[in-house]
């Protein structure tokens, strides 16, 4: 389907028949194929939608998101979202604090990764044309509406999917509402404490708009489709983390150590992108293929979203000790 982010709404309900199964991993799983896009920021792929390519490039891909997500968005989504309608409350006490990364749920996370990716190739077996459904039913060529079936459908599922999705957020907030009613809100203790949030939005707007400008700057052909079918996604979300690794450094009272991992981790994703590690290699005399070359450039965004996570959470530690020892001193005192 042309819609990446609508391919959840069919993986996820399968946690229903399979509880145990990580939402996260259904959910990331089912995007695998189509994620080396967005590294790319333009829509062409190598090996995404093969077995070999889920190993290499999907499932790698996965858990780098699914531990940045936890490490360091998970803890910031509240500041993202209005206090209209109590939804930051909502999202605070529904989708606030994730929880232990043990190697029982990372084995469940796989699992259900390489379910949402067999969910994956099935939405496109229907919708592509070079789908095995499409191949060997006809019926999926024949034309409708101007356009052939398959094509068809590629819209109507995406549609679908984007509105279930839509609605199973909506839902949320509708069902925490109802069971909230007789409560006061607004005196109710939430796991931020009392600190103040931080304004995310200016920085995920600066780190978005200027990914978007060097990548149009370095693009051979800005008009193309397929850079606007996956850049903007790509910079929204890299705006995101960003604008999260500064606010949870301010928030914590370490915003100049949040800056200056920001802006490392900035440097490290322009040095993959212009390829400095395939220079460094053939420097060295170490020659490798143009697909070879990608797979490292994967590995290495995997290792970079990893260690910045990692870092960050050391720096949030580093602010609860140094916090907890004074007020340790004051007691003492």
């Amino acid at each position: 389907m042309p819609f990446t982010m609508s391919h959840p709404a069919f993986a996820v309900p399968l946690r229903r028949l399979m509880p145990n199964l990580s939402v996260a991993g259904l959910v990331l799983g089912s995007m695998s194929p189509d994620l080396e896009y967005f590294v790319n920021m333009e829509a062409r792929g190598t090996i995404g939608h093969q077995f070999i390519g889920f190993m290499l490039i999907g499932l790698p891909l996965c858990i780098a998101l699914f531990f940045s997500y936890e490490r360091v968005v998970r803890p910031m989504l509240s500041a993202f979202v209005p206090r209209l309608f109590h939804i930051k409350q909502f999202v605070r006490e529904c989708y606030g604090q994730g929880y232990p990364l043990s190697l029982g749920g990372w084995l469940h996370f796989t699992a259900a990764a390489f379910i949402g990716y067999l969910t994956h190739m099935f939405m496109d077996a229907w919708t592509h044309g070079s789908g095995v459904f499409v191949e060997h039913l006809p019926g999926l060529t024949a034309s409708t509406l101007g356009m052939p079936l398959f094509q068809l459908l590629q819209f109507a599922f995406s549609a679908l999917g984007a509105f279930c999705i839509a609605w199973w957020a909506l839902f949320g907030w509708m069902n925490w509402m109802a069971k909230h009613s007789s409560q006061k809100r607004s005196n109710k203790p939430t796991f931020a404490g009392n600190k103040r949030e931080p304004w995310v939005w200016p920085w995920a707007i600066l780190i978005g708009f200027i990914t978007m400008i060097i990548k149009l700057l370095f693009s051979v052909d800005p008009g193309d489709l397929t850079l606007w079918f996956a850049a903007p996604f790509s910079a929204a979300a890299l705006g995101i983390f960003g604008a999260c690794l500064l606010g949870g450094a301010q928030q914590n009272g370490q915003f100049g150590a949040g800056l200056r991992l920001a802006g490392l981790w900035l440097a490290l994703l322009g040095a993959l992108k212009f390829e400095l590690h395939i220079y460094v290699l053939h420097q060295i005399g170490i020659s490798t293929t143009r697909l070879a070359d990608w797979i490292l450039t994967i590995w290495g965004f995997v290792a970079v979203m990893i260690g910045v996570s990692l870092r960050m959470n050391r720096i949030v530690n580093k602010f609860v000790r140094i916090g907890l020892k004074t007020v340790n001193n004051r007691t003492l005192s």
